[in-house]
């Protein structure tokens, strides 16, 4: 039995019940191995836990980082679907599942580990999106603002889509999603030409 394995199962189980609501037994069960097997693997729950937040953190960053690079769209464009995807990504993707249930739902005694991985990855955030803006704002897409603040900006959308999917879920969040991204847009652009192309 690999560790993989088991992370696999555990990271389903984390993103459905949440660590206090998630045993190791369920997860040796669902890997069909016995408890005790995860130990030759993991040192116990808090460091299974660990490496699957770190793997989903990679994860994310990773998938945030291809998408950005995939799109050779305008900037309108690339941030909207970034939107659209955070509520798709939400339905289908367990990392993503994971990710948002451990950000606001930590176990109290991993806070400072937990605090320190969301930290990583809105730097690593800031970091992708800063030369998007920063090529906008030069080729008179957005207004002459400082690129730093319309990234917080963003990530402040991106932050409220997500509180919208965790205690609303998709459909609510996507009842947000346009009017939120209208009112943003049209606040940034240098010309206004609609919230969507």
């Amino acid at each position: 039995m690999s560790s993989e394995k088991i992370k696999k199962a555990a990271i389903y189980y984390f993103a459905i019940n949440g660590y206090e609501g998630t045993s190791l037994s369920q997860i040796a069960e669902k890997v069909g191995i016995k408890k005790q097997s995860i130990y030759s693997h993991f040192n116990g729950k808090d460091d299974l836990f660990l490496q699957v937040m770190n793997d989903a953190l990679n994860q994310e960053i990773c998938d945030l980082n291809t998408k950005i690079k995939q799109y050779p769209k305008s900037l309108k464009e690339t941030l909207y679907d970034l939107l659209q995807d955070l509520m798709m990504r939400y339905e289908n993707n367990v990392y993503m599942k994971f990710w948002l249930r451990m950000s606001f739902y930590p176990p109290g005694h991993l806070f400072d580990e937990i605090n320190t991985a969301f930290y990583q990855y809105e730097r690593e955030q800031k970091q992708l999106f800063l030369p998007l803006f920063k090529s906008a704002i030069k080729d008179n897409v957005l207004k002459k603002k400082n690129p730093e603040h319309l990234v917080i900006a963003f990530i402040s959308l991106l932050n409220a889509i997500t509180v919208e999917l965790v205690y609303g879920g998709v459909e609510r969040a996507k009842e947000v999603v346009d009017p939120s991204w209208e009112v943003f847009w049209d606040g940034i652009a240098l010309a206004t030409e609609g919230a969507k192309e």
